[in-house]
């Protein structure tokens, strides 16, 4: 294929448009994700404080697993590097 202005000026347009598109989806988790940061913040960052909605935002994202969650990939890399300390 052939390189012109138009095309690359047609790509950009659906890279932004498909990009807009995702943005504007609601996360499958981010109600648990807003409970981790409440709880934490109620509780002096106390994280033995809040196993109760850490372990709902575990549940939450092994149920959405493979789905585009900005939620749940940073927690999920959390989860799997503690796994393999013990």
């Amino acid at each position: 294929m052939c390189y012109n202005a138009n095309t690359r000026t047609d790509i950009t347009g659906i890279i932004r448009r498909n990009w807009l598109i995702k943005m504007s989806q609601k996360d499958p988790c981010q109600k648990q994700a807003c409970a981790i940061q409440k709880c934490l913040q109620a509780n002096k960052y106390i994280e033995s404080r809040c196993e109760d909605v850490i372990r709902a935002m575990r549940k939450c994202c092994e149920v959405h697993t493979g789905e585009n969650s900005v939620c749940c990939s940073g927690f999920a890399k959390e989860h799997k590097s503690s796994e393999t300390k013990t």
